[in-house]
């Protein structure tokens, strides 16, 4: 996980936490004492690609 990598930078993944965020959840993926918050924010990528398509295409 990236995430891990960042350990150096005081970030501790709460690796329960990140489970249950995954599919579409959302919130807080570190643990109470990580020195950075990470969080985890559901998205939609395909209808933002979509929609900036039609819009550069001029549908």
């Amino acid at each position: 996980m990236v995430l891990n990598r960042l350990a150096i930078f005081g970030i501790t993944v709460d690796s329960a936490a990140n489970l249950k965020a995954r599919f579409g959840g959302e919130g807080v993926i570190t643990t109470a004492d990580s020195r950075i918050p990470a969080m985890v924010i559901a998205t939609n990528e395909e209808l933002v690609i979509a929609e900036d398509t039609a819009r550069l295409t001029n549908i």
